[in-house]
């Protein structure tokens, strides 16, 4: 073999080299070696902590007695280990076989232990034939008593209590389970049989230190019979810690006796001079929100609930099952019918994951790629497919994974795929089955059953209402819907629709506490049995999870004594001591809701993580909350809930611009009624509910073999019929009822009065948007405190966080503040409001106003499809309520006031011109799209010419019959007249550039008077008609009319003036007019002409920096009173040899450069030649 000779100038052929260099390589192979080192061992040492957490109790079982009361025993193993195998054709296409849930690859060897039903419903598990697979339709995990013989739980009986379970070592294999993911190893080992008796009067026992580590299931049994407590001494420290002794503080009844007006009893909006509104001074409102006495900032108070706490009267512990979920494999499962919907829900209820793992999905991109992903569960195509006969608080959904697509806005199936389903799937696979006298009763089609859905509104009324759907439903027996599952899996693979293969079956009932509940385990578990056994073929669920609730809630006394209602909340040491107990070792996410407010209560949330050792064991979820929440829910509907109510504190004006804009509609007045309704439904609430009782509550999501484990202990612990008692050391505080809706209601109306009041100082004309952010703020506090369904104070930067520093896109440092209820709740026990809030106007103080997080109204989130639209609009509208700002700061000064109104001027004409540009987006060559969206393209015949595509110009320029309107005046009046006037504008009256028009002119005239307003409109009109030469023509229906050949139809504006004295000598040339020439430009003479003139001009920057801005501004500029003539005639001109640095601006979004000087938003216009104008803002400066 020759090699090849290397050298210095021999270049090497192949893959280059990874690293440049040996030392690069070899600090690089270090650093590899150090992150292994690391991986290995934190893998064993989760192994390890594995091994010593579920060790005891993945050995054999000793031998379990069975307790002689109701002959209820639980089987060890799960029904339905692997889920029943669907019928497959010979060459057809495979349905998407990957798993429910991500779960590791395992080998169980013959005669393990109990096979855990997660791991069974992946195919990835090797399964011996000598293991059986229990298949039996009649088993359920909480009903021992059906389990087949073969079972290892039939070894178990009440007539032979000492007959132990063959534990997998007595085999004679010596055996482990590997995760191939972790390399954990689990040993068998022997489990202690402690004998421990649940009594009335006899407290649990807790193991010894010295004893092995609790199983989940043991550790879960624990919690439900005990409660998460901290000692008394615990209590009491925790008590002086939050609450240091000579600070003050107060109890819940001192605080909702400071005087608030009553808005929450009435059924309206507040207005100006009502007498509640009146008679609330601001030294009161500063108090009700911050706390404090006027001057006295120092004087916080702390809310501590240990003051005018109550001893616990008669309390009770009961258990329930409050929901079932489970993948089923065929609607079979239904075993007596079910209840099947032809047409789908307008909105589906299925709203969240569930807090189950996430389904793994299909889709094709636009490139023809197939991509597989995990998806939560309801952001899977679905819909509801039937509801069980029988038990009809649980529904069936149909799942297609193969219909997902990552843009989606909606999982709702669209039509033409749901009538693909209907007509060419499911009835071909219902007429297989069913005689003709049943037929006869069901819809023929999917257009059938969408008119009948829709007959009882369309038909049956004689005024204009709002459009109802009827769900009609019809029964299916249970004989053949096995068969009719297995005929719509072959007619998708006999037609080829690749898209619904996959689909697949899910149920879920939920709310199932009342029907369940019981005082003891035993009862509990009968009453369960009896719902769901009856109802529910086993052999055809594939994974099944039960929510298993306890509460504990005081009753009334057995003697004559009159009722008084208690409420108990939750201790946060007790909730916080139960994170760090071994049943949440590494919890995945918790959440605490502070209750009303409160520091010291509210509720807890668990969710495991994916791959941790709870959710490998069958944990899934946990909450922990206070019961009187439920006297605000309605089903998932909770007062204040909706987060478009935010649109009642925006401008009427500006919020139907946003509707325009974003092409979405939103009825005020309906918005309006559901703030009323929400008030009247809290208020009759709270008053209704006064002499009752609530108690706490807590709830475990757990899978089935999780569920046999808890079962198995309350067994071993004898205590399924045991009454559980409170414990000694009591874990949440206890109050009257009064008391503590008395708090809650004193909360809502004083945030209802916060909004009501800052809304009845508006005039109807406009509002200002000072005062909408504090409007706003009242509303998300209502909603993230009293909103439930997740609604969380933390999620709201502008309720929780006082300042936060944020780096700006410049480079800057930015400010972003809120009113500081994260700092107030840790700090004094209760959300007091920062006092940030200028209480005798309702608007934020000036250090805060630029700052605060509430630019961004939740309302905006609801135009999706034109969301950018919407945003960029907002952006402009808050540019110029900082300019409003400066106005009035300097509104003294006779220079800068000029400045200013002439830059209001060029802010408006800015966005007309957008506006029109947005009109003609479609005929904008892709180059000039950027400059075309600020609106820096001069409405010009040079500047038109280059930047529109061919198929838009030339013009269809209106001229002498054709037009309807002779004069440019009545145009001007047309585009910029406010209402009212004899002008129609039906669908472009609410154009961004006119809501900002209009605002201007309302905002002038309310600072300098009626004069000056008029005069300004003047100068703005004299302006527009100088500088801007092809216009569009407009109709009663849009902004730009089109012709018959639907071009768009131009108003050319011709200045013989400006042609012939002007510029005589440069027509020839195209020249392009500078701003310094704007103050000599003809006022009079402009006509509608058949060409356009052939000049263009240089339109005026808009600056971001306003302070900058001002310091351009010459010293020696007219007189105020002789402002608006001067606005006319005022120029920008070059400023020779003045370059400066700007200071860092208080403005949201000032248009700098990275070195820190000031530019443009894009070049100033589009000359004829293309080229740009050079000159920018940092070039120029006023002059008379």
């Amino acid at each position: 073999m020759t090699l090849l000779a290397t050298g210095p100038n021999i270049r090497k052929r192949g893959r280059p080299r990874k690293y440049p260099s040996v030392e690069q390589r070899r600090e690089a192979r270090t650093i590899q070696r150090r992150h292994q080192r690391r991986r290995q061992s934190a893998r064993a040492a989760e192994a390890a902590n594995y091994a010593s957490q579920i060790g005891p109790y993945c050995a054999n079982l000793a031998r379990v007695p069975a307790e002689p009361v109701a002959g209820l025993v639980l089987p060890t193993t799960p029904s339905s280990a692997l889920p029943r195998e669907e019928p497959t054709l010979p060459g057809d296409i495979q349905p998407l076989s990957l798993p429910l849930s991500p779960t590791p690859t395992a080998v169980i060897e013959p005669g393990s232990a109990a096979l855990p039903r997660s791991l069974s419903a992946d195919p990835t598990f090797i399964l011996p034939d000598s293991i059986p697979v229990n298949a039996n339709p009649d088993h359920h995990p909480l009903d021992p008593s059906r389990t087949s013989e073969s079972s290892p739980a039939a070894l178990i009986s009440e007539d032979n209590e000492e007959s132990p379970i063959r534990s997998p070592n007595q085999s004679g294999c010596d055996h482990t389970r590997i995760l191939s993911d972790t390399n954990d190893v689990w040993p068998d080992v022997d489990v202690p049989d402690p004998d421990i008796i649940v009594d009335s009067d006899t407290e649990l026992e807790s193991p010894t230190p010295d004893q092995e580590t609790k199983s989940t299931g043991a550790l879960l049994a624990e919690q439900l019979l005990r409660s998460p407590e901290c000692c008394i001494d615990c209590h009491t420290r925790y008590k002086h810690e939050r609450n240091p002794v000579g600070s003050p503080s107060h109890g819940l009844n001192e605080v909702f006796s400071w005087p608030c007006p009553d808005v929450l009893s009435t059924t309206r909006l507040a207005r100006s001079g009502d007498q509640l509104i009146e008679d609330w001074p601001p030294e009161q409102r500063e108090k009700v929100f911050c706390g404090t006495d006027a001057g006295q900032p120092s004087s916080v108070p702390a809310i501590c609930l240990a003051r005018g706490e109550q001893k616990l009267g008669p309390a009770a512990v009961h258990f329930d099952i409050d929901s079932v979920l489970a993948h089923v494999t065929s609607p079979a499962v239904c075993s007596q019918g079910l209840y099947w919907y032809p047409v789908q829900r307008p909105v589906s209820d299925l709203q969240s994951d569930l807090h189950l793992d996430p389904l793994p999905v299909q889709f094709t991109d636009g490139h023809g790629h197939l991509h597989c992903v995990s998806v939560p569960l309801h952001r899977v195509k679905h819909y509801t497919f039937a509801r069980v006969s029988g038990f009809e608080d649980a529904s069936i959904y149909a799942l297609f994974p193969r219909l997902h697509q990552p843009q989606q806005k909606s999982s709702r199936l669209p039509d033409d795929q749901f009538r693909v389903w209907i007509d060419d799937i499911l009835l071909p696979a219902v007429h297989q089955y069913y005689s003709d006298a049943r037929l006869q009763h069901f819809p023929s089609s999917f257009s059938h059953s969408n008119s009948n859905s829709w007959a009882a509104w369309a038909e049956g009324r004689s005024i204009q209402t709002q459009s109802r759907q009827q769900l009609l439903s019809y029964f299916l027996p249970p004989e053949h819907l096995d068969h009719i599952w297995q005929a719509v899996h072959q007619i998708i693979r006999a037609k080829g629709l690749d898209e619904f293969q996959g689909v697949r079956l899910f149920l879920s009932a939920k709310n199932l506490k009342l029907r369940t509940q019981s005082a003891t385990w035993s009862d509990m578990q009968h009453r369960f049995q009896q719902l769901w056994s009856s109802t529910a073929n086993q052999s055809y669920i594939h994974e099944v999870f039960f929510d298993i609730g306890k509460e504990t809630c005081p009753i009334a006394p057995d003697s004559g004594q009159p009722i008084r209602g208690q409420t108990l909340l939750w201790k946060q040491c007790c909730l916080d001591k139960l994170l760090r107990s071994p049943l949440v070792q590494n919890p995945g996410k918790t959440i605490f809701y502070p209750f009303s407010f409160l520091r010291d209560t509210g509720s807890l949330t668990i969710q495991t993580r994916t791959r941790s050792h709870l959710r490998k064991t069958g944990l899934l979820y946990s909450q922990f909350y206070n019961s009187v929440k439920e006297i605000f829910a309605a089903g998932n509907q909770y007062p204040f809930s909706n987060p478009l109510l935010e649109a009642l504190a925006l401008d009427h004006e500006s919020y139907q611009t946003w509707q325009h804009i974003g092409k979405g509609f939103h009825d005020r007045n309906t918005l309006h009624r559901a703030y009323i309704h929400s008030k009247s439904r809290c208020a009759t609430a709270i008053d209704a509910s006064i002499g009752k009782s609530f108690g706490t509550r807590e709830e475990h999501r757990v899978r089935e073999d999780l569920l046999i484990q808890i079962n198995q202990e309350f067994q071993r612990r004898r205590a399924t019929q045991r009454v559980v008692q409170n414990p000694s050391s009591q874990p949440f505080y206890i109050h009257s009822t009064a008391t503590i809706l008395k708090w809650v209601r004193w909360n809502i109306n004083r945030l209802c009065a916060g909004f009501e009041l800052t809304n009845s100082l508006q005039r109807h004309s406009m509002v200002s948007w000072d005062r909408t952010q504090v409007m706003i703020l009242f509303l998300r506090c209502l909603r993230r405190a009293f909103g439930g369904g997740g609604n969380r104070l933390e999620q709201s930067r502008a309720c929780w966080q006082d300042v936060k520093e944020v780096p700006g896109s410049n480079g800057q440092i930015q400010y972003r503040e809120g009113i500081g209820l994260g700092t107030t709740i840790q700090r004094h026990g209760y959300g007091w409001f920062l006092n940030k809030i200028h209480w005798d106007t309702m608007g934020f103080r000036p250090a805060h106003r630029l700052h605060m997080d509430l630019h961004t109204p939740a309302v905006m989130a609801q135009f999706r499809v034109n969301y950018e639209r919407v945003r960029k609009y907002q952006n402009d509208f808050l540019l110029l309520e900082d300019y409003f700002l400066y106005i009035i700061q300097y509104q003294r000064d006779h220079t800068a006031s000029t400045a200013l109104l002439s830059l209001l001027i060029d802010f408006c004409l800015r966005a007309f011109r957008k506006d029109i540009l947005t009109v003609l987006q479609a005929g904008i060559r892709p180059e000039f799209q950027s400059i075309a969206e600020t609106g820096q393209v001069a409405l010009s015949k040079p500047s038109l010419q280059r930047v529109l595509k061919d198929t838009h110009w030339p013009p269809a320029i209106l001229t002498g019959s054709r037009c309807g309107i002779r004069r440019v005046d009545h145009l001007f009046a047309w585009l910029w007249g406010l209402h009212p006037d004899e002008y129609s504008r039906l669908h472009w009256a609410h154009k961004p550039y006119r809501t900002l028009y209009r605002r201007c002119v309302i905002k002038i005239q309310e600072i300098y008077g009626e004069e000056i307003a008029t005069s300004w409109q003047a100068c703005l009109k004299h302006r527009f008609l100088s500088t801007h030469w092809m216009l569009p023509y407009p109709d009663q229906q849009t902004l730009f009319s089109r012709d018959k050949h639907q071009r768009y139809r131009w108003w050319s504006s011709w200045n013989e003036e400006l042609i012939r004295n002007s510029l005589p000598a440069c027509v020839s040339r195209c020249p392009i007019i500078p701003t310094t020439q704007y103050g000599h430009l003809p006022q009079h003479g402009w006509i509608s002409f058949a060409q356009a003139m052939p000049l263009d001009i240089e339109l005026p920057p808009i600056p971001g920096n306003i302070e900058a801005f001002l310091k351009m501004v010459p010293s020696k500029l007219v007189d105020l009173g002789a402002i608006l003539p001067a606005v006319v005639t005022m120029t920008m001109g070059p400023q020779s040899g003045h370059d400066y640095q700007l200071r860092p601006s208080s403005l949201r979004n000032p248009i700098t450069s990275s070195s820190g000087k000031m530019e443009v938003n894009g070049p100033s216009t589009v000359p004829c030649r293309g080229q740009f104008s050079q000159q920018t803002t940092a070039q120029r400066c006023f002059e008379e």
